[in-house]
Protein backbone atom coordinates (compact mmCIF):
# COMPACT_ATOMS: atom_id res chain seq x y z
CA UNK A 1 0.00 0.00 0.00
CA UNK A 2 1.34 3.43 -0.94
CA UNK A 3 2.12 5.67 1.99
CA UNK A 4 -0.16 8.56 2.83
CA UNK A 5 1.30 11.94 1.97
CA UNK A 6 1.59 14.55 4.72
CA UNK A 7 3.12 18.01 4.61
CA UNK A 8 4.70 20.60 6.85
CA UNK A 9 1.51 22.66 6.63
CA UNK A 10 -0.46 19.78 8.09
CA UNK A 11 1.96 19.25 10.97
CA UNK A 12 2.16 22.97 11.75
CA UNK A 13 -1.62 23.19 11.93
CA UNK A 14 -1.84 20.03 14.03
CA UNK A 15 0.78 21.31 16.48
CA UNK A 16 -1.11 24.61 16.92
CA UNK A 17 -4.70 23.37 17.01
CA UNK A 18 -5.88 19.80 16.58
CA UNK A 19 -9.44 20.85 15.76
CA UNK A 20 -8.18 23.00 12.90
CA UNK A 21 -6.16 20.04 11.62
CA UNK A 22 -9.31 17.94 11.82
CA UNK A 23 -11.31 20.38 9.71
CA UNK A 24 -8.62 20.84 7.08
CA UNK A 25 -6.83 17.51 6.84
CA UNK A 26 -9.47 15.05 8.01
CA UNK A 27 -12.71 16.60 6.80
CA UNK A 28 -11.06 18.37 3.83
CA UNK A 29 -12.81 21.68 4.50
CA UNK A 30 -11.54 25.08 3.35
CA UNK A 31 -13.21 28.51 3.47
CA UNK A 32 -14.95 29.45 0.26
CA UNK A 33 -13.21 32.86 0.32
CA UNK A 34 -9.48 32.57 -0.32
CA UNK A 35 -6.92 34.60 1.64
CA UNK A 36 -5.75 37.30 -0.80
CA UNK A 37 -2.36 37.55 0.94
CA UNK A 38 -1.67 33.90 0.15
CA UNK A 39 -2.61 34.51 -3.48
CA UNK A 40 -0.18 37.43 -3.82
CA UNK A 41 2.67 35.47 -2.25
CA UNK A 42 2.07 32.53 -4.59
CA UNK A 43 2.25 34.76 -7.66
CA UNK A 44 5.49 36.40 -6.47
CA UNK A 45 7.06 32.99 -5.80
CA UNK A 46 6.25 31.92 -9.37
CA UNK A 47 7.70 35.16 -10.74
CA UNK A 48 10.93 34.69 -8.78
CA UNK A 49 11.19 31.12 -10.01
CA UNK A 50 11.06 32.42 -13.58
CA UNK A 51 13.58 35.18 -12.87
CA UNK A 52 16.14 32.87 -11.27
CA UNK A 53 15.53 30.43 -14.10
CA UNK A 54 17.09 33.00 -16.41
CA UNK A 55 14.11 33.91 -18.61
CA UNK A 56 14.64 37.66 -18.27
CA UNK A 57 12.48 40.44 -16.88
CA UNK A 58 10.34 40.75 -20.04
CA UNK A 59 9.11 37.18 -19.64
CA UNK A 60 8.44 37.72 -15.94
CA UNK A 61 6.37 40.80 -16.76
CA UNK A 62 4.43 38.81 -19.36
CA UNK A 63 3.71 36.15 -16.76
CA UNK A 64 2.35 38.74 -14.31
CA UNK A 65 0.24 40.37 -17.01
CA UNK A 66 -1.29 37.01 -17.95
CA UNK A 67 -1.76 35.93 -14.32
CA UNK A 68 -3.54 39.09 -13.28
CA UNK A 69 -5.55 39.05 -16.47
CA UNK A 70 -7.39 36.03 -15.11
CA UNK A 71 -10.57 36.55 -13.12
CA UNK A 72 -9.90 35.42 -9.54
CA UNK A 73 -12.44 36.10 -6.81
CA UNK A 74 -11.26 38.33 -3.98
CA UNK A 75 -8.19 39.71 -5.73
CA UNK A 76 -7.21 43.29 -5.03
CA UNK A 77 -7.26 45.20 -8.33
CA UNK A 78 -4.03 46.95 -7.27
CA UNK A 79 -2.12 43.68 -6.88
CA UNK A 80 -0.91 43.66 -10.48
CA UNK A 81 0.73 47.08 -10.13
CA UNK A 82 2.25 46.09 -6.79
CA UNK A 83 3.57 42.76 -8.06
CA UNK A 84 5.05 44.41 -11.16
CA UNK A 85 6.78 47.07 -9.06
CA UNK A 86 8.11 44.42 -6.68
CA UNK A 87 9.70 42.23 -9.36
CA UNK A 88 10.99 45.21 -11.35
CA UNK A 89 12.65 46.53 -8.21
CA UNK A 90 14.05 43.07 -7.50
CA UNK A 91 15.58 42.91 -10.97
CA UNK A 92 17.20 46.30 -10.40
CA UNK A 93 18.48 45.26 -6.97
CA UNK A 94 19.88 41.92 -8.20
CA UNK A 95 20.63 42.32 -11.93
CA UNK A 96 21.17 39.28 -14.13
CA UNK A 97 24.67 37.89 -13.71
CA UNK A 98 25.28 39.67 -10.39
CA UNK A 99 24.17 36.96 -7.94
CA UNK A 100 26.89 35.57 -5.64
CA UNK A 101 25.55 32.04 -6.09
CA UNK A 102 24.86 29.45 -8.75
CA UNK A 103 21.35 28.01 -9.01
CA UNK A 104 21.40 24.22 -8.63
CA UNK A 105 17.64 23.61 -8.60
CA UNK A 106 14.39 25.58 -8.49
CA UNK A 107 10.90 24.69 -7.28
CA UNK A 108 11.74 21.06 -6.53
CA UNK A 109 9.12 18.77 -5.05
CA UNK A 110 10.30 16.01 -2.73
CA UNK A 111 8.81 13.07 -0.91
CA UNK A 112 10.55 11.04 1.78
CA UNK A 113 10.13 8.68 4.71
CA UNK A 114 9.43 9.83 8.25
CA UNK A 115 11.98 8.23 10.59
CA UNK A 116 12.38 7.75 14.29
CA UNK A 117 15.94 9.04 14.71
CA UNK A 118 16.32 7.14 18.00
CA UNK A 119 15.60 3.66 16.58
CA UNK A 120 15.86 3.93 12.80
CA UNK A 121 12.20 2.91 12.56
CA UNK A 122 10.32 4.19 9.54
CA UNK A 123 6.60 4.84 9.31
CA UNK A 124 4.99 2.36 6.93
CA UNK A 125 1.87 4.47 6.42
CA UNK A 126 2.94 8.14 6.55
CA UNK A 127 5.57 10.10 4.68
CA UNK A 128 6.36 13.76 4.09
CA UNK A 129 6.22 15.82 0.92
CA UNK A 130 7.10 19.42 0.20
CA UNK A 131 8.39 21.93 -2.30
CA UNK A 132 11.51 24.04 -1.90
CA UNK A 133 12.04 27.35 -3.67
CA UNK A 134 15.60 26.54 -4.64
CA UNK A 135 19.01 25.10 -3.90
CA UNK A 136 22.04 27.32 -4.59
CA UNK A 137 25.80 27.04 -4.30
CA UNK A 138 27.82 30.07 -3.23
CA UNK A 139 31.24 30.95 -4.59
CA UNK A 140 32.97 29.28 -1.64
CA UNK A 141 31.42 25.94 -2.64
CA UNK A 142 28.83 25.78 0.13
CA UNK A 143 25.21 24.78 -0.52
CA UNK A 144 22.22 26.74 0.75
CA UNK A 145 18.49 26.29 0.59
CA UNK A 146 16.97 29.34 -1.11
CA UNK A 147 13.75 30.48 0.52
CA UNK A 148 11.65 33.37 -0.81
CA UNK A 149 9.59 35.39 1.66
CA UNK A 150 7.25 38.33 1.20
CA UNK A 151 6.79 40.28 4.42
CA UNK A 152 5.00 43.48 5.36
CA UNK A 153 7.49 44.52 8.01
CA UNK A 154 10.81 42.61 7.81
CA UNK A 155 12.37 44.40 10.76
CA UNK A 156 15.00 43.19 13.21
CA UNK A 157 12.48 41.14 15.16
CA UNK A 158 11.32 39.40 11.99
CA UNK A 159 14.88 38.52 11.02
CA UNK A 160 15.71 37.35 14.53
CA UNK A 161 12.82 34.88 14.43
CA UNK A 162 13.92 33.22 11.18
CA UNK A 163 16.03 30.62 12.97
CA UNK A 164 12.83 29.20 14.51
CA UNK A 165 11.47 28.33 11.03
CA UNK A 166 10.65 24.65 11.56
CA UNK A 167 9.48 24.20 7.97
CA UNK A 168 12.71 25.25 6.31
CA UNK A 169 14.90 23.31 8.72
CA UNK A 170 12.76 20.24 8.07
CA UNK A 171 12.91 20.75 4.31
CA UNK A 172 16.67 21.23 4.50
CA UNK A 173 16.94 17.84 6.21
CA UNK A 174 15.17 16.15 3.30
CA UNK A 175 16.90 18.16 0.57
CA UNK A 176 20.29 17.08 1.91
CA UNK A 177 19.34 13.48 1.25
CA UNK A 178 17.68 14.25 -2.07
CA UNK A 179 20.76 15.93 -3.55
CA UNK A 180 23.42 14.15 -1.50
CA UNK A 181 24.96 17.41 -0.26
CA UNK A 182 25.63 18.96 3.13
CA UNK A 183 23.67 22.16 3.53
CA UNK A 184 25.25 25.05 5.39
CA UNK A 185 21.86 26.57 6.04
CA UNK A 186 19.17 28.72 4.49
CA UNK A 187 19.49 31.85 2.39
CA UNK A 188 16.33 33.85 3.02
CA UNK A 189 15.39 36.08 0.12
CA UNK A 190 13.00 38.61 1.64
CA UNK A 191 10.87 41.03 -0.38
CA UNK A 192 9.08 43.72 1.60
CA UNK A 193 5.43 44.37 0.80
CA UNK A 194 4.33 47.99 0.65
CA UNK A 195 1.08 49.33 2.08
CA UNK A 196 0.63 52.04 -0.51
CA UNK A 197 -2.84 52.67 -1.88
CA UNK A 198 -3.80 54.52 -5.03
CA UNK A 199 -5.11 57.95 -4.08
CA UNK A 200 -8.81 58.25 -4.83
CA UNK A 201 -8.90 62.04 -4.87
CA UNK A 202 -12.29 63.68 -4.50
CA UNK A 203 -15.39 63.99 -6.61
CA UNK A 204 -16.53 67.34 -7.99
CA UNK A 205 -19.32 67.41 -5.37
CA UNK A 206 -16.86 66.74 -2.55
CA UNK A 207 -14.59 69.48 -3.86
CA UNK A 208 -17.45 72.00 -4.00
CA UNK A 209 -18.35 71.28 -0.36
CA UNK A 210 -14.73 71.67 0.76
CA UNK A 211 -14.28 74.80 -1.37
CA UNK A 212 -17.40 76.44 0.10
CA UNK A 213 -16.23 75.63 3.62
CA UNK A 214 -12.79 77.19 2.98
CA UNK A 215 -14.37 80.29 1.47
CA UNK A 216 -16.61 80.75 4.51
CA UNK A 217 -13.54 80.80 6.74
CA UNK A 218 -11.71 83.38 4.63
CA UNK A 219 -12.38 87.12 5.10
CA UNK A 220 -12.32 87.63 1.33
CA UNK A 221 -14.90 84.90 0.83
CA UNK A 222 -12.61 83.27 -1.67
CA UNK A 223 -10.15 80.34 -1.75
CA UNK A 224 -7.31 79.20 -4.01
CA UNK A 225 -8.02 75.53 -3.26
CA UNK A 226 -8.19 73.23 -6.24
CA UNK A 227 -9.77 69.84 -6.58
CA UNK A 228 -7.73 66.82 -5.43
CA UNK A 229 -7.67 64.69 -8.56
CA UNK A 230 -7.52 60.87 -8.45
CA UNK A 231 -4.03 59.45 -8.81
CA UNK A 232 -3.51 58.06 -12.30
CA UNK A 233 -2.19 54.54 -12.86
CA UNK A 234 1.10 55.94 -14.13
CA UNK A 235 1.47 58.18 -11.08
CA UNK A 236 0.76 55.26 -8.75
CA UNK A 237 3.25 53.06 -10.63
CA UNK A 238 5.92 55.77 -10.26
CA UNK A 239 5.28 56.00 -6.53
CA UNK A 240 5.54 52.22 -6.19
CA UNK A 241 8.81 52.21 -8.14
CA UNK A 242 10.24 54.83 -5.80
CA UNK A 243 9.22 52.80 -2.76
CA UNK A 244 10.81 49.61 -4.13
CA UNK A 245 13.96 51.55 -4.98
CA UNK A 246 14.76 51.74 -1.28
CA UNK A 247 17.50 49.31 -0.24
CA UNK A 248 15.38 48.10 2.67
CA UNK A 249 12.78 46.68 0.29
CA UNK A 250 14.97 43.63 -0.42
CA UNK A 251 16.90 41.73 2.24
CA UNK A 252 19.10 38.65 2.13
CA UNK A 253 19.68 36.81 5.40
CA UNK A 254 21.78 33.67 5.93
CA UNK A 255 20.79 31.28 8.72
CA UNK A 256 23.28 28.53 9.59
CA UNK A 257 21.87 25.11 10.49
CA UNK A 258 23.92 22.49 12.30
CA UNK A 259 23.56 18.76 11.69
CA UNK A 260 22.44 18.41 15.32
CA UNK A 261 19.58 20.77 14.54
CA UNK A 262 18.51 18.51 11.65
CA UNK A 263 18.41 15.51 14.00
CA UNK A 264 16.35 17.46 16.53
CA UNK A 265 13.79 18.54 13.94
CA UNK A 266 13.47 15.00 12.57
CA UNK A 267 12.73 13.83 16.11
CA UNK A 268 10.10 16.52 16.56
CA UNK A 269 8.38 15.44 13.36
CA UNK A 270 8.36 11.84 14.56
CA UNK A 271 6.75 12.84 17.85
CA UNK A 272 4.07 14.78 15.96
CA UNK A 273 3.19 11.69 13.91
CA UNK A 274 2.81 9.59 17.04
CA UNK A 275 0.61 12.17 18.73
CA UNK A 276 -1.48 12.43 15.57
CA UNK A 277 -2.02 8.67 15.45
CA UNK A 278 -3.07 8.68 19.08
CA UNK A 279 -5.54 11.53 18.47
CA UNK A 280 -6.93 9.69 15.50
CA UNK A 281 -7.36 6.49 17.47
CA UNK A 282 -9.25 8.28 20.26
CA UNK A 283 -11.03 10.88 18.10
CA UNK A 284 -9.50 13.56 20.35
CA UNK A 285 -9.46 16.65 18.13
CA UNK A 286 -9.72 19.28 20.85
CA UNK A 287 -9.62 23.03 20.23
CA UNK A 288 -6.85 25.41 21.23
CA UNK A 289 -8.63 28.73 22.01
CA UNK A 290 -5.26 30.48 22.04
CA UNK A 291 -5.11 30.01 18.28
CA UNK A 292 -8.55 31.47 17.47
CA UNK A 293 -7.02 34.90 16.82
CA UNK A 294 -3.68 35.67 15.21
CA UNK A 295 -1.01 38.12 16.29
CA UNK A 296 -2.80 41.01 14.60
CA UNK A 297 -6.29 39.98 15.65
CA UNK A 298 -7.28 38.10 12.50
CA UNK A 299 -9.67 35.22 13.05
CA UNK A 300 -8.77 31.61 12.36
CA UNK A 301 -10.42 30.56 9.10
CA UNK A 302 -12.42 27.94 11.04
CA UNK A 303 -13.59 30.34 13.77
CA UNK A 304 -17.12 30.53 12.36
CA UNK A 305 -17.41 26.76 12.31
CA UNK A 306 -16.04 26.13 15.80
CA UNK A 307 -17.93 29.04 17.42
CA UNK A 308 -21.19 27.79 15.91
CA UNK A 309 -20.81 24.41 17.59
CA UNK A 310 -19.86 22.72 14.30
CA UNK A 311 -23.12 23.85 12.69
CA UNK A 312 -23.91 22.03 9.41
CA UNK A 313 -25.52 25.25 8.14
CA UNK A 314 -22.32 27.25 8.66
CA UNK A 315 -20.32 24.42 7.16
CA UNK A 316 -22.49 24.34 4.06
CA UNK A 317 -22.61 28.12 3.56
CA UNK A 318 -19.02 29.13 4.31
CA UNK A 319 -16.88 26.10 3.48
CA UNK A 320 -16.25 23.75 0.61
CA UNK A 321 -14.37 20.48 0.17
CA UNK A 322 -10.83 20.49 -1.19
CA UNK A 323 -8.36 17.64 -0.96
CA UNK A 324 -5.19 18.51 0.98
CA UNK A 325 -1.75 18.81 -0.60
CA UNK A 326 -3.26 19.21 -4.09
CA UNK A 327 -0.18 20.85 -5.62
CA UNK A 328 2.14 18.22 -4.17
CA UNK A 329 -0.11 15.34 -5.20
CA UNK A 330 -0.27 16.60 -8.77
CA UNK A 331 3.52 16.98 -8.97
CA UNK A 332 4.09 13.53 -7.45
CA UNK A 333 1.39 11.84 -9.53
CA UNK A 334 -0.81 10.92 -6.55
CA UNK A 335 -4.50 10.77 -7.44
CA UNK A 336 -5.91 9.58 -4.11
CA UNK A 337 -8.39 11.53 -2.04
CA UNK A 338 -7.77 11.98 1.67
CA UNK A 339 -7.80 8.44 3.11
CA UNK A 340 -7.66 9.49 6.74
CA UNK A 341 -11.37 9.58 7.47
CA UNK A 342 -13.59 8.87 4.48
CA UNK A 343 -14.63 5.52 3.10
CA UNK A 344 -15.32 4.89 -0.60
CA UNK A 345 -18.79 6.39 -0.30
CA UNK A 346 -17.50 9.53 1.40
CA UNK A 347 -19.01 8.66 4.78
CA UNK A 348 -17.14 9.16 8.03
CA UNK A 349 -15.65 5.86 9.20
CA UNK A 350 -15.08 4.66 12.75
CA UNK A 351 -11.65 5.89 13.73
CA UNK A 352 -10.94 3.07 16.15
CA UNK A 353 -11.90 0.34 13.68
CA UNK A 354 -10.14 1.71 10.60
CA UNK A 355 -7.85 -1.08 9.36
CA UNK A 356 -5.72 1.40 7.45
CA UNK A 357 -3.77 2.27 10.60
CA UNK A 358 -4.39 -0.88 12.64
CA UNK A 359 -0.74 -1.90 12.91
CA UNK A 360 0.48 1.61 13.66
CA UNK A 361 -2.23 2.27 16.22
CA UNK A 362 -1.22 -0.88 18.05
CA UNK A 363 2.44 0.07 18.34
CA UNK A 364 2.31 3.79 17.57
CA UNK A 365 4.74 3.13 14.73
CA UNK A 366 7.79 2.73 16.96
CA UNK A 367 8.56 -0.95 16.56
CA UNK A 368 8.44 -1.04 12.78
CA UNK A 369 11.94 -1.43 11.31
CA UNK A 370 13.13 0.37 8.23
CA UNK A 371 13.39 -2.43 5.69
CA UNK A 372 15.56 -0.30 3.47
CA UNK A 373 18.11 0.54 6.17
CA UNK A 374 18.71 3.91 7.72
CA UNK A 375 19.23 5.91 4.54
CA UNK A 376 16.15 7.63 3.12
CA UNK A 377 17.80 8.91 -0.05
CA UNK A 378 16.36 6.18 -2.25
CA UNK A 379 12.84 6.89 -0.99
CA UNK A 380 12.94 10.52 -2.04
CA UNK A 381 11.37 11.19 -5.42
CA UNK A 382 10.55 14.09 -7.70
Amino acid sequence: MEKILTSYSMWRVFANCRKKAYWRYIRNLVPITRDKNLDFGTVIHSALDLWHGGVGIAAVRSFLRAEYGRAVAGRNPLDYAKALAMVDGYARRYPEGSEPFKVVALERVFRGDIHNPATGACSRKLDLGGKVDGLVQTQDGRYWLLEHKTATNPDGSYLENLWTDFQITLYSYYVQKLFGVNLSGVLYNILAKNKLQQRAGETEAEYQIRYADLCSKNKSGKSTATRNMPETDDEFAARLATWHGDSGAYIRQEILISQDRFTLVAGELWELTQTFLDCRRRGAWFQNPGQCFGKFGQKCEYFALCSSGDSPVVMGNQYCHQDPHEELRESLGIAENNPFLNDAAGAVVDLADDALFADELAALDGAIPNNGGGDTAAALTF
